[in-house]
């Protein structure tokens, strides 16, 4: 039981107990999982809080699974006190302490036979830098710090041989480059039984999405591990009626809850893949749909430029704001200069500019390096910073990177802005990406991609096509799948650098190129409606391109 970041002292210490329904899944794994015996069998929480998983594995347990024995830690001693007085009756034999669990492990106590548990869910940035860093450094991590993932790994240490556990974790460490030495040391150590991503479910109440691992400690045995996801639809056909969410994740399929919400129940075998071995959903289908995928794939989004994020200034309000034309000409910087932020995002061609279309932009290429303006020949502008210094002053880590109290803190390169360049959403519920032919800064609330030099001139134009169609999301949830809340999809650089791109050579690519390039001129004085059709076309010419069938739904 415990816990997730949320707020001041939840998010340092992440405490945030196990909702009833979550209880009752981890401990029906752990019984289920468990063979007949006739010998006591230990079962540790190590962050039980006021005791709720216990209860569940106690009401859960099987006579034919041997005599339970409970055991429960945790830090905080009011939580303590609750459990114990929660057990007393259903788990005469129980012992729960007080102790930190993660700093001391199981003290003098011996390796347990089972652990369920809800570690600490607790961001690096919560924790500080220094914590991070010797967390990482105990456990053997890198990337992005989640207490989670110490959490996880001090269960490993603490279970016996083929000791079985069942753990809730952020479904972030399934899908994000941060977590990939976790992912790592787990496949080391572990033998994954089952893997379950409840996505939206919104089961906690705060904005975290968990996920099921089920394990057993040591080397893999039996063929691939389960997995599962559960996320909302907005295909609602054939949802079958569902009474509650306790037995949705074990049939595949639509269901429909008398909330009136849909979730697309999915169930496969656990697959890693693309440079982080993130873990998704295989089998064989789906394994032979991205097979068909890779043979028709002749390079990749990453292949063609970098891809960057975009400005960040942190502080807005001074360098980007909607009333600079209400400005007289005597007041107005001069810096200003074209902004595309996400409320411009539309496919293949971006909605006019409007308001918040400029950003008050301090930098320039000198002898091919970027260096901050100096203000002494732009009075408008020193001005305009000057009445704001305080503020810009006040961001400590600009002025001890060694930067000018004026710049923004992530500004790129101020002739990379000129020239063609895809530009996307990086939270979208599907693909949204354009053309900026207007040489505008990218804000920090959209990614984008400027190709190489020696890039094929339609080459942005095929990506385009592809990033236009329904088959990049389709590939997306198998290979990517990082949800958040209403079926929305994280656009980092990571997973678009994988997008696949046909051979931009062939002719296949020259129509896509054709196409879109149509497309993206209709838009100019055509609204999208108007041009269904040609959408459609786009669409179905995207899967053909990758050996698909644009009529039949992807495994």
């Amino acid at each position: 039981m415990s816990r997730f970041s949320r707020a001041s002292q939840k998010k340092r210490h992440g405490a945030t107990y196990t909702p009833p329904l979550l209880a009752r899944l981890l401990a029906r794994r752990v019984v289920d999982a468990l063979p007949e015996s006739s010998k006591p069998v230990r079962v540790l929480d190590p962050f039980c809080g006021d005791g709720a998983l216990l209860e569940a594995v106690v009401d859960a347990w099987k006579p034919s699974c041997g005599r339970l024995e409970v055991v429960g830690v945790d830090r905080d001693v009011e939580a303590v006190a609750q459990a114990r007085r929660r057990l007393a009756l259903r788990a005469p034999g129980r012992a729960v302490r007080e102790a930190d669990f993660l700093q001391d492990g199981l003290g003098e106590e011996s390796l347990v036979d089972v652990i369920v548990a809800n570690p600490p869910w607790v961001r690096a940035q919560v924790l500080g830098a220094k914590r991070a860093q010797a967390i990482a450094k105990d456990w053997g991590l890198s990337g992005r710090i989640d207490l989670a993932q110490a959490g996880v790994l001090a269960i490993v240490a603490s279970l016996r041989p083929r000791g079985l556990a069942a753990v809730l974790v952020p479904n972030k460490l399934l899908v994000t480059r941060g977590a990939a030495r976790f992912r790592s040391l787990m496949r080391e150590r572990v033998e994954l039984l089952e893997v379950g991503d409840l996505g939206d479910t919104r089961l906690f109440d705060a904005a975290v999405l968990p996920a099921v691992l089920v394990f057993r400690v040591g080397p893999q045995r039996s063929m691939r591990a389960r997995f599962w996801s559960v996320y909302t639809t907005p295909d609602v056909e054939d949802a079958v009626e569902d009474i509650g969410l306790d037995q949705v994740w074990d049939r595949s399929g639509r269901r429909r809850l008398p909330d009136g919400r849909v979730f697309e129940v999915l169930h496969g075998e656990l697959a890693e893949r693309g440079p982080a071995r993130t873990w998704q959903r295989g089998g064989p289908a789906v394994d032979a749909w991205l097979g068909c995928v890779r043979d028709h794939t002749g390079s990749t989004f990453g292949d063609l430029g970098p891809i960057r994020v975009g400005i960040k200034s942190t502080a807005d309000p001074v360098f980007v704001r909607p009333d600079w034309d209400a400005m007289s000409p005597e007041t107005r910087p001069e810096l200003l200069r074209p902004l595309t932020t996400h409320h411009r995002a539309q496919r293949i061609r971006p909605l006019p500019a409007g308001r918040s279309s400029s950003v008050l932009y301090p930098h320039e290429n000198r002898g091919g390096e970027r260096h901050p303006v100096d203000l002494a020949g732009h009075p408008r502008s020193r001005a305009w910073l000057e009445a704001h210094r305080d503020r810009l002053e006040a961001r400590r880590y600009v002025r001890e990177a060694g930067r000018r109290w004026y710049e923004l803190w992530v500004p790129h390169d101020p002739d990379g802005w000129t020239g063609p360049k895809l530009v996307f959403r990086d939270i979208a519920p599907c693909a949204t990406f354009w053309l900026d032919a207007e040489h505008t800064v990218v804000n920090g609330d959209c990614y984008w991609l400027k190709p190489f030099p020696e890039a094929p001139a339609h080459a942005l134009w095929v990506a385009l096509a592809v990033a236009a169609s329904s088959f990049v999301d389709a590939w997306y949830d198998r290979v990517c799948n990082n949800r958040l809340y209403a079926g929305r999809r994280r656009y980092f650089t990571q997973y678009v650098a994988q997008f696949p791109l046909p051979d931009l050579d062939g002719p296949v690519a020259a129509d896509l190129a054709e196409r879109v390039q149509t497309l993206y001129a209709e838009l100019s004085d055509t609204p999208p409606c108007a041009l269904a059709d040609r959408f459609v076309a786009l669409d179905h010419a995207v899967w053909q391109a990758f050996g698909l069938d644009p009529s039949t739904p992807p495994p």
